[in-house]
Formats: C-alpha cells, structure tokens, sequence
C-alpha cells in the first residue's frame, strides 16, 4: 500500500531536506526548488497528497500565487497548506490565511515542535477525509438500496393496475391514458403557477402513484361495479367506498410506507373524487384542504371519463368533454386546474390518437 504523500516547495536544499527527513518515516515526501516545476507536477499526481509545504518567496512564482493557482484549476483545495517564512508581516499573514493556509511558520524553528504542529495538522486532515468518505460510502449504499425499492415499488404498482385491468374493473387503457394525463396537467400546473412549488421530482411521484387511484375496486363485488344499469343508493356508497377502502390497501403496503411515494398514493387514492366546492366523496373536502396530487388526478380521471366508452355511456367528443368540464358538469374544479387543464387541452386529444 503506497503511503500518502507530502509536497514540498522550498528553494533552500537544507529546510527543504530536513523537512523531508522529518516525516519519511510516515510519508512519502516529493522535494522541489522552484514552483513551476511542483505545479507541473501536482497537475498529474495529486492525488494522495495530505499535505503541502510551501516557502513564501521563491523565484519564478510565490507561495500566494501558487495556490492562487491551483485554485483557479480546482485542485487540492481540500489539502492543508503551510507556508515557511524567515518572518511575516501583518498583512502577508492575512493575505495566507485567507487563502486557506493552516500554519505559518517562521524560520528558525525547532523541528520537533513543527513536526508536532503539522502531525496535529494532518491527523485532522486524514479524520476528516476517513469521515468523509465514510459518508460518501453510506450515501451511495442508500442510494443503492433507494434504487432497489422503487424497482420493487413500481413493480408493485404494474402488477396491482394489471389485477385491475385483468378483471375489468377499468376502462380499456384507462390506467396509460390517467398516467399522460396527469403528467402534462401537472407540468401545465407547475409552469402555471410556480408558487406551489411542484418539482419534476413530485411529478414523477404524483404520475406514478396515479395508476392505483381506483385500486379500492379491488374489493367491490363485479355485479356492482360492472352493473350496466343505473345503481340504487345502496349501491353507489357502495362504490363510492372503493376511496376508503383503496386508502387502506396501500396503508398496508409496509414496502412503500416510509416513502413520499406512499404518502402522495394515500392523498390520490381518498380524494381523487373530491371537488373544490366540498360537493364530492369521502370526506367532503373543500378548496385547498383537497391535496394536489388528488386535484390533478381528479381532473385527469374526470376527463377520461367523459371521452371513453364504458358500459353506461358512449364517450363524448374532446369539445364536449372539455366544455362540461370548464362548466362545472363534472363538479368544480379549481380555477388553477382548469388554467392548467386549457393550456395542455390539445396535447391531452393527442393521447388518444397515439394509444
């Protein structure tokens, strides 16, 4: 294992000898007399390095500009600097430690006392870069297990929206269909309306969690759900609580429950029948209280709905489908939504000539 390096810059052959001999032990030590040279290469070998020593004035280039010029080229700037001196003045002094030098020392000087003052220096150094890439370790081995998990999750996701298509509890296509339509209304949105502060990171969250917001249909009887004629009032509470029930599949879903992801699934799949007015199911919420996501898949929802064939309707045209929605046929939607809604209206008819 090779040992972690220390340059040295110093026109005196006899400090920087002395300098050399002190941590040889310890370290592998690298000794140049001019500046140009240790630039030329510490741009090829700085890697390993734990340390540099400078002398103040030397020929060609000093030790401030020096550093100045590793810093332009974003090198070492991590690594501690000390800079020997036959004396400083005060404004020299400033000028170093403001450059990040961690030791001024002035010669004569007793090598034990350095040799203890720059060890303290570079245990610090080394802690602090163990540490650090202990962090890094452990960031990377999150993210790894982070990646993992939403392989599992919308694996999870796919195999649930296929147990609903599998029994036809939703519309042809529906579930592809509610996915596009959510992500260009929720692009629209943020675009719209920056202050809520809807990143690509929810939207992508928000658009994947959207195909289990009828999941709760899972555990309605077909004969209810697939009934072609008009529900009795028995029924359609029936139906209606595919919100609830849906609400509680995914609360039991331990694989996504430390995850936004499970949060924002909750919010779409109990308020995606929410209206602004507080005249939609199950809670009755009303303006603001209803969350995001749910709005936005809502109004996504409704819109398929309106313009797809199903066992009680014939679909209705993109105009007329957009019209009864502006008009509040479908029940209210918020003003923003329909802003985001009417930019996008042209790109959403796109969908259905592509599937």
């Amino acid at each position: 294992m090779e040992k972690d390096k220390i340059i040295i810059v110093d026109n005196d052959k006899f400090t920087g000898g002395m300098l050399k001999k002190m941590f040889a032990e310890k370290y592998s030590t690298e000794v140049f007399t001019d500046g140009v040279t240790a630039l030329g290469y510490i741009n090829l070998n700085s890697d390993d390095v734990v340390m540099l020593i400078l002398r103040l004035n030397m020929p060609q280039i000093d030790a401030r500009d020096f550093i100045k010029a590793l810093d332009q080229k974003n090198i070492m700037s991590d690594v501690p600097k000390v800079i020997i001196a036959d004396s400083f003045a005060d404004d020299v002094s400033n000028e170093c430690y403001n450059l990040g030098v961690m030791a001024l020392i002035s010669k004569p000087f007793a090598p034990v006392i350095v040799k203890r003052r720059l060890e303290s220096i570079l245990d610090l150094y080394t802690s602090n870069h163990r540490l650090q890439y202990m962090v890094d370790r452990q960031v990377r081995l999150i993210s790894d297990q982070n990646s993992k998990l939403k392989k599992y999750q919308n694996k999870l996701i796919e195999t649930l929206s296929d147990i609903l298509e599998f029994r036809n509890l939703e519309p042809n296509l529906h579930v592809q269909r509610i996915e596009q339509i959510t992500e260009l209304i929720a692009n629209s949105f943020s675009n719209l309306y920056p202050v809520y502060q809807l990143t690509s990171e929810k939207i992508e969250t928000i658009v994947n969690a959207s195909v289990l917001h009828d999941i709760g249909k899972i555990c309605i009887p077909d004969n209810i759900l697939l009934k072609p004629g008009r529900l009795s009032d028995q029924e359609f509470e029936l139906v209606k609580s595919h919100t609830t029930k849906g609400c509680e599949i995914v609360e039991r879903l331990e694989m996504i429950e430390e995850h936004d992801f499970a949060e924002i699934c909750r919010q779409i799949v109990r308020h995606h029948h929410e209206r602004f007015d507080g005249s939609g199911y199950p809670d009755g919420l009303v303006g603001e209280e209803i969350p995001l996501p749910a709005q936005i898949v809502s109004l996504a929802d409704a819109y398929d709905g309106l313009v797809s064939n199903s066992i009680y309707k014939r679909g209705y045209s993109h105009e007329k489908a957009y019209n009864m929605i502006m008009n509040g046929e479908c029940g209210a939607f918020s003003d923003h939504m329909l802003g985001a809604l009417t930019k996008v209206r042209k790109q959403i008819e796109g969908i259905y000539d592509n599937i």
